[in-house]
């Protein structure tokens, strides 16, 4: 057998080969020659067999030569199939030069501990996204995979160590992150490649992730749980892992400094000129290939989606096993928790998360496009003048399961069935001195705690403390329409959870009935079941009496049929406690959920936190005159003039 063509390595690097990769010195040559005999029978595939590319492949496999073959065939398969991504061709392109020079991916020069994994420091953020995409960003690794193959003996034999800077990534970086672009890179790199990851640290994340994370470990392997760490903005933790020397002289270390680092790779790259040209040569020709071509659709699962993830919110959560598939998820949820930095949208509890996802579509790694895409639409209609925050933008799509032509139709309808509630569209009203007093008696509040973590919030009526002679339906209406308007800006769980009404009518009286005006009060409902993007999951009645029945008969004809199908009265309060659990009724009631005093007092501050933002309201709306479609026909809900004049009444 003719001599081997192959690095020499010292003895530590050699004890690690022999001790980890069941490398056995006097065998190499016939593994190695086992490997190329089968590369020659393979119809289909056309691959480098050189001694040291062939061996960087049995180390990666731990000289498994049937893994060997599998990782091989896929190197190939896949560089022919997704050329973009993973192709290696040109060492002077000018997208892969440019990504080098930023310093987005960086091979530090000393391994960790002399003889332990090579450190690998990617800084996404680093990376101009409106200028060069995930594929660009791929293309450059899969250029220096190839030589870390061919020369990297310290990668090769003792894994690599990856560092994932996410400081400065935005929006459009996640945006790049999707689920078909993740899982290319989990199988190239899970099934082609031959590296060993051995640990990961995602530092510089926003410190809410952490939480999120921890909630995913036991979720996680073993060895993912050992591998995997997040890191915010205290890294003494990850010196534990990593100690500082061995970063760049720029983070604080001594290993080499960005400018060094760049210089050495772009040498490199020089020197492989010609060995990346000859790289056309090599790939595979699926109408060769013996027995079934390769199914990429069973390979990505369709369109490259996780079809085979399955998130459940019982206790038995299904989650990858695939170490990369599970690492490209904690890549994209890292990133979309930077990205809500930009996106200037509150975080959610893991919970409503869990419930955004299951039940209003909800896509971390779609917000942003979704967000920007009604945006441009509410810009493009002269009649409508909106608030157009990231958060006000979201909570309408939250509220139409982010069916983007639901969200602008609701949008629409909200600001349109506005106009047509003049009496309650009075944002002023937040300085007058009635609502303090109808807010101190405790007569409409959102109860501090919400029907369990992730359910929905709770509002209490109370419409017989308020004295008919001082205060009309009309104000207390008002004072649901403020109240409504702040919720919409800040709370998630009425927005994603709905809200529930319990309405107590101990003391509702005669003079009370009378206020009622048919006609208000359908467009009011209309109005909350059609232009609010929340949703009132139920409504409980208590206390109630003869002149309670009087009124419901009367509002049942005139509210939305859902709302009146939503309705539970109960003749006791102990029926009501088995609908709605004790403890979630306020103190004044035997419960936990705050008293009503308290309550009363924080929400008046409320009002006082959003006095600005309310009085802002009044410059949005609409303006027919300008409405470049149909002019809108919400009116006809109420009859001409929102009276009842069609509405038979016996």
């Amino acid at each position: 057998m003719a001599e081997l063509k192959i690095r020499r390595i010292n003895a530590e690097l050699q004890k690690i080969a022999k001790e980890e990769l069941n490398e056995l010195p006097e065998r190499v040559g016939a593994d190695i020659e086992a490997l190329r005999t089968w590369i020659k029978q393979q119809p289909h595939l056309r691959a480098r067999d050189d001694d040291q590319f062939l061996l960087s492949f049995l180390r990666g496999c731990k000289f498994s030569l049937e893994k060997v073959k599998s990782k091989i065939d896929k190197f190939y398969t896949l560089r022919t199939k997704y050329p973009d991504f993973f192709g290696a061709f040109d060492a002077d392109e000018a997208t892969i030069r440019a990504i080098i020079n930023a310093g987005i991916i960086l091979l530090l020069p000393k391994p960790l501990h002399e003889h332990g994994a090579r450190i690998i420091l990617i800084r996404q953020g680093a990376l101009p996204a409106d200028k060069y995409t995930i594929e660009h960003f791929i293309r450059a690794v899969s250029h220096l995979q190839e030589i870390i193959i061919r020369e990297d003996d310290h990668a090769i034999i003792s894994g690599v160590i990856s560092i994932i800077d996410i400081e400065d990534c935005t929006t459009a970086h996640v945006m790049q992150m999707t689920p078909s672009v993740m899982k290319k890179m989990s199988v190239h790199a899970e099934e082609a490649v031959p590296l060993r990851p051995q640990q990961q640290h995602f530092i510089h994340i926003p410190s809410g992730f952490e939480t999120v994370f921890n909630a995913m470990r036991p979720l996680m392997t073993k060895k993912q749980q050992n591998r995997i760490s997040v890191h915010a903005e205290k890294l003494d933790r990850f010196y534990e892992h990593v100690p500082l020397s061995y970063l760049p002289v720029e983070y604080g270390g001594d290993n080499g400094t960005l400018a060094e680092i760049i210089n050495y790779t772009n040498k490199q790259l020089d020197e492989y000129r010609e060995y990346f040209k000859e790289n056309k040569n090599y790939g595979t020709d699926e109408s060769l290939r013996s027995g079934k071509p390769v199914d990429y659709d069973s390979l990505f699962g369709v369109e490259g989606s996780f079809r085979k993830l399955e998130l459940s919110n019982q206790h038995k959560t299904s989650l990858p096993r695939s170490y990369w598939n599970f690492f490209n998820i904690i890549l994209a949820i890292a990133l979309r928790a930077m990205s809500e930095k930009s996106l200037d949208i509150r975080p959610l509890t893991p919970a409503l998360q869990q419930k955004a996802l299951n039940e209003l579509n909800e896509k971390p790694e779609h917000l942003a496009a979704d967000i920007t895409a009604l945006r441009a639409w509410l810009r493009k209609q002269p009649h409508l003048k909106t608030r157009q925050s990231d958060q006000f933008i979201l909570n309408f799509l939250r509220g139409c399961k982010f069916s983007l032509e639901k969200a602008k139709r609701k949008l629409d309808q909200y600001y349109t069935l506005r106009s047509m509630l003049p009496e309650l569209n009075q944002h002023n009203f937040v300085d007058d001195q009635r609502l303090r007093a109808i807010i101190r008696l405790g007569v409409t509040l959102y109860l501090p705690l919400p029907l369990m973590e992730d359910g929905p919030c709770i509002m209490l009526m109370r419409p017989g403390k308020c004295n008919p002679h001082e205060f009309n339906l009309t104000d207390l209406l008002r004072v649901s329409f403020l109240l409504q308007d702040i919720s919409l800006i800040s709370n998630d769980n009425m927005i994603i959870a709905g809200f529930m009404q319990i309405g107590d009518f101990e003391d509702f009286s005669m003079a009370h009935l009378l206020q009622l005006s048919p006609s208000l009060i359908k467009r009011f409902g209309f109005y909350v079941e059609e232009g609010m993007p929340m949703r009132i999951k139920n409504s409980h009645f208590f206390n109630t009496g003869v002149i309670f029945e009087k009124m419901f008969a009367t509002v049942k004809l005139v509210l939305p049929a859902k709302m009146v199908e939503r309705v539970q009265v109960h003749s006791t309060f102990e029926s009501l406690c088995e609908a709605v659990p004790i403890k979630y009724l306020p103190k004044d009631y035997g419960g936990e959920n705050g008293c009503i005093e308290e309550v009363a007092a924080r929400t008046e501050q409320l009002i006082l936190d959003y006095r600005e933002y309310l009085l802002d309201e009044q410059n949005y709306g609409v303006d027919e005159k300008l409405r470049i479609d149909d002019v809108s026909n919400v009116g006809t809900s109420f009859g001409i003039d929102g009276s009842f004049r069609k509405l038979n009444v016996d």
